[in-house]
């Protein structure tokens, strides 16, 4: 895939055939220039090409045309309460908004702000509602279909809360979670069960990143709930390593057919040999690589 085209140099040529770049010109040649060029083009052909077409921009007042909040890409939410009616309230475009990052810890009434575009989403902490639920105040905020990326980077998030967040997030690809999995979750209990076994059948995620200690246990509840995955990325319990590693690459079940990347999280070095002597010694694996980089062993199939 090509990157987007941008603003790098631009040649003009005189009636004698002299050649100039474009930064060869005088400021009030560019001014000129920028008379003829709509005001979202020069904020993105010329703003961040360097110091000096930043300081024509601004002095030029294009800035002053086009609202800036409306092409930014990324969104920090902290809520804030108010007393003013939310018909009162000035709303920002965010239809540019594709990765919002929410950093409350407390998202409550009726005034919250909708981000129509947005992909990708980061929790940062686990916040509290005003009486709805947490996917219902979120539903409020981005049309939860649409998302393909899920940061949870709170270690107090319900595991409940997460599967059924699951649920309304059919098309995601790609989680990454900060808790421990199965803390506080009641797996036997017939509504879980029923909820599980609808993610299972309809999540698409392929590439998981699990930040806390996992044990075999939980790695065999995230296969069971997530069997399309590709790529996982854990910490593992270091004494249920062999275990975990035997039960991913088992040729007994097909839970695991599609995955072909394991990075197992900060461990140190001993566990390349001892990984490599496990797949050879009981031929789990002919051809695969296997490499250690930065206390992370990653291992492809």
């Amino acid at each position: 895939m090509y990157p987007p085209p941008s603003l790098v140099f631009v040649h003009l040529c005189t009636a004698d055939n002299e050649r100039y770049l474009l930064e060869d010109l005088s400021n009030e040649i560019l001014y000129e220039l920028f008379e003829y060029l709509d005001s979202y083009d020069i904020y993105k052909g010329f703003y961040n090409l360097n110091r000096r077409f930043q300081n024509l921009a601004i002095n030029s007042n294009v800035l002053t045309k086009i609202n800036v909040s409306t092409i930014r890409k990324d969104y920090s939410y902290y809520w804030e309460p108010v007393n003013t009616k939310c018909s009162n309230i000035q709303k920002e475009n965010f239809n540019s908004v594709e990765h919002l990052h929410i950093a409350s810890e407390e998202i409550v009434g009726d005034c919250l702000n909708y981000f129509p575009n947005v992909n990708e989403l980061s929790i940062e902490n686990k916040f509290k509602t005003s009486g709805d639920s947490i996917i219902a105040t979120l539903r409020r905020m981005i049309p939860l279909r649409q998302l393909t990326k899920l940061i949870i980077k709170s270690h107090l998030f319900p595991m409940e809360d997460i599967i059924n967040l699951l649920l309304f997030t059919p098309n995601l690809h790609t989680l990454s979670l900060n808790l421990y999995i199965l803390d506080d979750f009641n797996i036997n209990s017939n509504r879980q069960k029923e909820i599980c076994q609808y993610v299972s059948k309809k999540n698409k995620i392929q590439d998981l990143i699990l930040n806390q200690r996992c044990s075999l246990n939980e790695i065999q509840f995230i296969v069971y709930l997530l069997p399309r995955l590709k790529c996982l990325k854990a910490q593992m319990e270091r004494k249920e390593i062999g275990q975990i590693i035997r039960f991913l690459l088992s040729k007994t079940h097909n839970r695991t057919r599609n995955l072909f990347y394991l990075c197992i999280l900060e461990v140190p070095k001993v566990c390349l040999t001892e990984t490599k002597v496990l797949i050879e010694s009981e031929n789990l694996l002919h051809d695969y690589s296997i490499k250690y980089i930065d206390r992370d062993l990653h291992l492809w199939w």
